[in-house]
């Protein structure tokens, strides 16, 4: 059902290999019983248009991301998204078997400004969904961790870790 939002949203132009709306466009892909509205794909780039032209607003990130698990979950709550740094092939494993069998969304970091989604497909089978996905093809557990984006430390605090798994609750 919301693969079918998510072309539409391409045919319009909102979405698609170009465009900045990966994350939106993974989770409308990853969630069947959900669309987002056309109006978010605006909003949410002209969000990351102006990040981009400006020095990074938290404030207005957070609104994105506030709106976002509202349009999913109808609740405000952020800490319903858990932000994980895969660093291995058994964390990779392990992460994705658990939120597998919660019922979990996992986005996946692939490259330094862009997600996908990676929906569970089977017992051991996984498919990317979204803009610009790394392969068409099935894939298993283990053939995951070579796709998840491994940021080199660069900034003064090298303890630092940004996220390269983003995992989103299931809709109640």
């Amino acid at each position: 059902m919301s693969k079918s939002n998510w072309s539409y949203a391409v045919d319009k132009g909102l979405a698609g290999y170009f465009s900045c709306t990966c994350l939106p466009s993974a989770l409308d892909c990853l969630y069947d019983d959900f669309d987002f509205p056309i109006w978010f794909y605006h909003f949410y780039t002209k969000a990351f248009l102006d990040q981009q032209s400006t020095r990074p607003n938290k404030t207005k990130t957070k609104k994105v991301f506030t709106t976002m698990i509202k349009l999913i979950t109808k609740s405000t709550r952020l800490n319903q998204i858990s932000f994980k740094t895969i660093r291995n092939q058994e964390e990779s494993t392990s992460v994705l078997q658990n939120v597998r069998l919660g019922g979990f969304k996992v986005i996946l970091v692939t490259k330094h400004l862009h997600v996908v989604g990676l929906k569970s497909i089977g017992e051991d089978r996984w498919q990317f969904v979204g803009n610009a996905v790394p392969t068409t093809e099935p894939i298993t557990t283990a053939e995951v961790f070579p796709f998840i984006y491994q940021r080199r430390p660069f900034r003064k605090n090298k303890n630092h870790k940004d996220p390269n798994i983003y995992i989103f609750p299931p809709i109640k």
